[in-house]
């Protein structure tokens, strides 16, 4: 028996559209419903069935119906009757927490980081190691499947059944059609993933994923649009628009590392040249440092020289929040949010870039828009990335935006 064999699932509560009949089709709405009702639960439980039909705007009869099957599932729990002056008394229902886990993985150029979280969000097990070289689908493979062994393995018997695997990459993760390297990569983990441990693995780009997560998690809860720029080794944006994530015709919305907003001439990885993520990145604070003879390893070791006074350091710095302010100015003038989100390991520097990056945004950004939009930084941490990932399995146990509606009608 593999280790894997040995972890209790529940493989069907991620909602995966099959619709191919009309029966199909009627089942699935019927599945679309119960989980809005579950999600109502989530969000404002505990509640009883006459508050769920108000705030669901579905019929209190076909309300009560999907609850009696939440709770026969294990999903939501009842809580004692509450007294009321006169008539039936309502019987609140609440999330199950323990009903379920969800494993996020974050794969960063310098640290992996799994979190295994309970069905209500809730942190149960953290497990955090320096990401090696891993250079073809075979390797991410094995080293996904032993951060998860670990996490399991300190969880142990109080994991509960594994509802699904997140996983973020960096780098281009398009739609089918596309056949990029880290997309050949992503689809190799989701489908060996998924063989493994049998339950619904999504693998997608990591600042999407933290837009999810922020979404779910962080300060954009309160948010209907906002923009998540992960400034880690390289630079990515995942982008909210009106409570939908915005993945783009092929799948590659987002890519702000690579508009040539950079310094002219200097090639990036990508082929093109002057990237804006030679500069707005981890790697970009390395290539500044070792451009001006500092001998440094990683952007951490730039802002250690910064906080010492070191004058080389410190103006690398004032270049790096001019080119941040504006590429935030960039994304406002756009896309009008109520807030861009700085989040990546780089934002622990923030100390040493955030007030020169708020000051450049206002040089740029349109005054009508910077009266309703903020430069914030996420409160969330490095665990962003894995909260984002755990975050899009729950996206789709607990939101039907992810089904198109030509597969339900």
């Amino acid at each position: 028996m593999t280790p894997a064999a040995k972890i209790p699932t529940r493989p069907d509560l991620v909602v995966v559209p099959n619709s191919s009949t009309p029966a199909d089709r009627s089942i699935e709405k019927r599945r679309l419903r119960k989980h809005s009702v579950l999600n109502v639960v989530r969000a404002h439980g505990p509640v009883s069935r006459a508050g769920i039909s108000k705030i669901s705007n579905f019929n209190l009869p076909s309300v009560s119906a999907l609850v009696d099957e939440l709770v026969e599932e294990g999903l939501v729990l009842e809580e004692e009757a509450q007294r009321v002056p006169r008539g039936r008394r309502p019987i609140p229902v609440h999330l199950n927490e323990s009903a379920a886990s969800i494993l996020g993985i974050d794969i960063g150029k310098s640290s992996t980081i799994g979190l295994l979280l309970n069905l209500g969000g809730t942190l149960i097990t953290r497990v955090e190691k320096r990401t090696p070289s891993l250079s073809t689908p075979k390797a991410h493979e094995e080293w996904v499947a032993k951060i998860a062994a670990q996490v399991f393995a300190e969880t142990g018997d109080k994991t509960p059944p594994l509802a699904g695997i997140g996983i973020g990459l960096p780098g281009l993760i398009g739609k089918s059609s596309s056949g990029t390297e880290t997309h050949n990569i992503a689809t190799h983990l989701a489908t060996s993933l998924e063989a493994i441990y049998g339950v619904c693995t999504i693998v997608e780009n990591d600042a999407r994923m933290m837009a999810l997560g922020c979404m779910l998690f962080g300060q954009g809860k309160a948010l209907s649009s906002f923009a998540v720029l992960n400034i880690g080794f390289g630079l990515g944006m995942g982008l909210v628009l009106d409570g939908r994530l915005f993945q783009g015709t092929q799948g590659f919305g987002g890519e702000i590392g690579h508009i040539p907003l950079g310094e002219s001439g200097v090639p990036c990885y990508c082929g093109k040249s002057g990237c804006l993520e030679n500069i707005v990145s981890g790697s970009g604070l390395v290539r500044l440092a070792k451009a001006k003879g500092l001998a440094v390893s990683d952007a951490a070791e730039v802002a250690e020289l910064a906080r010492k006074g070191d004058r080389k350091a410190l103006a690398i710095f004032r270049t790096f929040s001019e080119h941040l302010g504006r590429t935030a100015a960039v994304v406002m003038n756009l896309y009008d949010p109520e807030a861009v989100i700085l989040s990546g390991r780089v934002c622990r520097a923030g100390d040493l870039f955030i007030d020169g990056a708020r000051a450049e945004l206002e040089r740029h950004v349109l005054a009508p828009i910077a009266r309703h939009s903020e430069l914030l930084v996420s409160t969330l941490d490095v665990d962003l990335g894995p909260i984002g990932a755990a975050a899009a399995v729950l996206h789709r146990i607990f939101f039907s935006s992810h089904v198109s509606i030509d597969e339900v009608i």
